[in-house]
């Protein structure tokens, strides 16, 4: 410590007091900038907002790095900044998704896609004790969100949705892939220190504990994986060729086994996924190159769902299909928006990555590994903490990768100005988005108050000002229908379809037309319902009413009795009310 002090002290005489508070400065700012980062991408939620869980923690993110960004224009870059390979296909595969989600309205894609490429080249600057500063930073925000939601399954705290664990997250699959991510770090601390192998053992199992009481079969199954691959790094690798053949087919068995019992352990789940998988496939056939855009995938899945579940007499699928946002499977998603470049461009990451990975570092490995596998049955990347962990993995990799050129101080220089372009413009456009997010909740709790007319007119000021996110169409043209005006709903959700198209839009739409006594227009979006979601009864209850209202009883007492037999598959009061609601009027019809 004494020696630390003096040479501090002979830092500050040897060269001038600028120098030396900027020093400090940039030490102490380092460490609040990753104590920000984790802290507020894992934890941060804003009831301010209408996506009070997600939406704060992805603003946290951004401004957190556009600061950090600005702040290094105040020091003097003397080195020569290296150009890896690995750094190289990052810059092309993110390019590539900025290229396709720019014509997206919805520009906070495009700016967080600009966050994630400084972010990366951030972590590439931090020095030594930064890092490890880190790596205890993830451990321990990982440790204390699983304490939080084993606190919610206990009861002891109140879940922030409808699960009984979920964490600061909106549901079970956020909370466990930011817990399955951490995993790693754990391990290299046990494996690097020896005098807080213990403390760090009982974090990792309190850890594990919260994923398996999520229920995350990805989570569990992430995890198990790393802690293979972990066994295998310490201990495997040194085995006879033999030996390493037996405890391979044993590990392929037990995975093998594994996978069977979590197929069957939620297996209406499993099936589910895997009609939403071939749905997905069937999407990516019709434009496999380049894909279809940002966007594509939300405003026409459930039409591709439609149009299956009436090709096929399987009743398993059509009593398990449910609104679907996402395919459960990152690959499938990238590919439908991306199309085969896009994967071709993560592929060609992910072969730099473990091809040319010098120094095997297995926290960062594991890291890579986990959200691998993950990403094969869940949306990881939703969460800004996975991206906070994969790219600051990939970042500290690719110091070690082969170099391909070296940047001229002026070049950096170069770089440098258009960066601040950007943070600029993106800056601008971010205020704005939040701004936006900001007044729509606040008029959106006071609709859920009962003040919707009182604040109508707020809705369409905002509406003037339209961010691109598309659940704010959804949400006013669903107040409009709620106070009688459904000429302006169905003309606000028209608009909204081209973005999102599923089965509660097509009901309002139905709704509006009903009640402006468009019996055909009402009959086609309930019929659409139908097949998006075939195990839904709303959709069948509203064609009795349109029936009865084009007078066609003969019609209308069929589809009543199919009512009355439908198999339910989720028993719920509204189901049993709809049952009634048909039995009476096939009994009238009966006198």
């Amino acid at each position: 410590m004494k020696d630390k002090i003096l040479s501090f002290i002979n830092l500050y005489f040897a060269n001038d007091s600028v120098f030396f508070l900027k020093f400090m400065l940039q030490t102490v700012f380092d460490k609040f900038f990753i104590s920000v980062l984790t802290l507020g991408t894992m934890f941060l939620v804003l009831p301010c907002f209408v996506d009070e869980m997600v939406l704060p923690k992805i603003y946290c993110f951004i401004i957190a790095v556009f600061l950090r960004v600005f702040m290094l224009f105040f020091y003097k870059n003397q080195k020569k900044n290296k150009v890896d390979i690995l750094t190289v296909s990052i810059i092309l595969f993110v390019s590539y998704l900025l290229l396709v989600s720019i014509t997206s309205r919805f520009y906070l894609k495009s700016i967080g896609f600009l966050g994630v490429v400084l972010f990366y080249f951030l972590c590439r600057q931090l020095s030594q004790k930064d890092l490890r500063y880190f790596d205890w930073s993830i451990v321990l925000v990982t440790f204390l969100q699983a304490v939080y939601g084993i606190f919610q399954y206990t009861g002891v705290l109140a879940s922030l949705s409808s699960f009984p664990i979920s964490g600061s997250f909106d549901n079970p699959a956020g909370f466990s892939s930011c817990l399955a991510i951490g995993v790693p770090f754990y391990l290299d601390i046990i494996k690097k220190n020896n005098s807080c192998r213990y403390y760090i053992s009982s974090l990792l199992l309190v850890n594990l504990t919260a994923i398996m009481l999520s229920g995350s079969r990805a989570g569990i199954l992430s995890v198990l994986i790393v802690f293979f691959c972990f066994l295998y790094g310490q201990y495997i690798c040194v085995f006879d060729q033999k030996k390493k053949t037996q405890i391979f087919l044993f590990t392929l068995l037990f995975f093998i086994t594994l996978a069977i019992m979590l197929f069957f352990w939620k297996k209406d789940s499993a099936i589910g996924r895997i009609l939403i998988w071939k749905v997905t496939c069937n999407m990516i056939a019709d434009s496999p190159i380049l894909g279809f855009g940002d966007g594509f995938f939300r405003a026409n899945y459930m039409l591709y769902q439609a149009n299956y579940l009436k090709d096929i007499s399987d009743s398993t699928y059509s009593f398990l299909a449910d609104n679907i946002v996402s395919p459960f499977n990152e690959y499938l998603f990238l590919t439908v928006e991306f199309g085969m470049i896009g994967l071709f461009l993560l592929c060609g990451i992910l072969f730099c990555f473990f091809c040319f990975n010098k120094n095997r570092y297995p926290s960062f490995i594991g890291v890579v590994i986990s959200m691998i596998i993950f990403s094969l049955f869940s949306y990881p990347f939703r969460y800004p903490f996975v991206w906070v962990v994969v790219i600051y993995s990939f970042a500290r990799i690719s110091v070690d990768m082969p170099v391909i050129c070296r940047l001229s101080t002026r070049a950096v220089s170069c770089v440098k100005i258009g960066i601040l372009g950007l943070l600029v413009s993106a800056g601008f456009y971010l205020w704005k988005d939040i701004c936006f997010e900001y007044d729509w909740g606040k008029i959106a709790h006071l609709s859920l108050s009962g003040k919707t007319k009182m604040v109508i007119e707020d809705y369409k000021d905002l509406y003037d000002r339209w961010n691109g996110n598309p659940y704010f169409l959804y949400n006013y043209g669903a107040e409009l229908n709620y106070i009688g005006q459904y000429e302006k709903s169905s003309e606000i959700l028209e608009e909204c379809k081209s973005f999102i198209d599923d089965y509660p839009l097509r009901m309002l739409l139905a709704d509006n037309a009903f009640y402006l006594k468009k019996w055909g227009l009402a009959k086609s979006h309930y019929e659409m319902a139908a097949y998006m979601c075939p195990n839904r009864f709303l959709p069948l209850q509203g064609l009795v009413n349109v029936y009865d209202s084009i007078d066609r009883p003969d019609v209308a007492r069929k589809l009543a009795l199919d009512i009355i037999e439908k198999k339910e598959k989720v028993p719920s009061a509204i189901v049993s009310q709809i049952k009634t609601r048909m039995l009476m009027r096939v009994e009238k019809s009966n006198l």
